[in-house]
């Protein structure tokens, strides 16, 4: 009896001292796995779990109060916060993340629930994992920060599914369409528009130039009416003209007649630088000075020679019409000269003479003139008209030139 309760203190005191060095390693091994752990991970990214290998067959989890969990296959992709999908199932072991995502690379190929979009996640992302690492059935070997270099990954993704993205890209490339062929349809509209305005712009320069044309035609039948009508007009005029010229030819010949070679006026000058209408009428009355270009075109004072020559013809009183007068010839060829008075100096008439005026001067103040009176003065005369003289006015009877 002794000896086995000699037995159990033994083994009981081995069994303790046996326990204390398990407990000792155990605590030396998990400070040296910490110190490891923090070795190798970056301080930088946020680590939500950390979890060191101690040996090939045992697991080490530091910090770790929650009770060990259990990965699970989801039946479909989980949605945390309305914006993060969480993958149906692990991905699988891979060594580093090169590796990871040539994997996932190949998944969004095939396009997994509509999405093509998978991914490794985030650190911040990791932590919404962890958050919720029940719901989208993470299991204790999900490793869950980017910087470890091996262990099992769940993927995530964000955004649209490929269909609405295909949708959107649809829809953007039908705006872009639409776009386009609005841009299209008013490039055309202005074109058309620009066509129309130049189309309307050639038919308003046409109907400009016709209307032009046409003002150009009427206003050049207008100018040769009236050339025609200035024509016709001139026409008359040089028809009257002739026809004149020949009244005033046959008037020509009718007062005028030649004696000795001398062309004698038949009537006296009117006031108007023309002849009286009939042979017994007066005339006009000028002074000297007027009465040299009292004479019409073409005829002129007689000279004293000529006054002479008329006064040596055969002459008599004669009644022409109940005036009174001396005719100078005989038939044909004589004139008949009526007794027409004259204005004195101081401008009063005298119908008892009878004096013609000469275009012939014997000194600068005496004047050769004509009195036709039977029985009085008779002859050419000359008189000194200088003074009040200046003023007396006769009537003419011209000679032609």
């Amino acid at each position: 009896m002794k000896k086995y309760i000699s037995f159990l203190l033994c083994c009981t005191f081995l069994a303790f001292n046996s326990s204390k060095s398990l407990c000792q390693v155990y605590q030396q091994n998990k400070q040296i796995a910490i110190q490891q752990n923090q070795q190798n991970v970056n301080i930088n990214v946020p680590v939500i779990e950390k979890k060191v290998y101690v040996d090939r067959f045992r697991t080490v989890y530091v910090d770790r109060p929650q009770p060990k969990r259990v990965a699970r296959k989801l039946s479909a992709p989980f949605c945390l916060h309305g914006y993060l999908w969480v993958y149906t199932e692990d991905i699988g072991n891979f060594k580093n993340q090169a590796d990871a995502w040539e994997i996932i690379q190949n998944i969004n190929v095939q396009a997994p629930f509509g999405r093509n979009t998978w991914r490794i996640p985030t650190s911040a992302e990791l932590a919404v994992l962890e958050q919720n690492a029940d719901k989208v059935g993470l299991g204790e070997d999900i490793y869950l920060a980017t910087d470890h270099r091996n262990g099992v990954l769940r993927m995530v993704s964000t955004g649209p599914t490929a269909a609405e993205r295909k949708a959107e890209a649809d829809k953007l490339a039908m705006a872009r369409r639409i776009q386009e062929e609005e841009v299209r349809r008013r490039a055309e509209q202005q074109r058309r528009q620009q066509e129309t305005k130049l189309a309307i712009e050639r038919q308003q320069q046409a109907d400009a130039a016709r209307i032009k044309a046409e003002e150009q035609r009427k206003a050049e039948q207008i100018r040769q009416r009236i050339l025609e009508e200035e024509y016709r007009k001139q026409m008359a005029a040089e028809e009257l003209k002739q026809q004149t010229f020949a009244e005033e030819r046959r008037a020509d010949a009718a007062a005028r007649v030649t004696i000795n070679g001398i062309t004698w006026a038949t009537r006296n000058v009117s006031g108007s630088g023309t002849f009286v209408s009939s042979v017994e009428m007066y005339g006009g009355y000028f002074t000297h000075m007027d009465a040299a270009s009292a004479c019409p075109a073409g005829w002129r004072l007689p000279t004293e020679s000529e006054m002479r020559q008329l006064y040596s013809l055969p002459k008599k009183e004669d009644t022409v019409n109940g005036v009174k007068g001396t005719r100078f010839g005989v038939g044909a060829n004589s004139v008949f000269l009526p007794i027409a008075g004259a204005y004195g100096y101081d401008g009063t008439f005298s119908s008892s003479t009878a004096v013609y005026w000469s275009g012939t001067s014997s000194s600068k103040y005496n004047i050769y003139y004509l009195n036709i009176k039977t029985g009085y003065y008779g002859g050419v005369m000359k008189r000194e008209f200088s003074g009040s003289n200046k003023r007396v006015r006769y009537p003419v009877r011209c000679v032609r030139k």
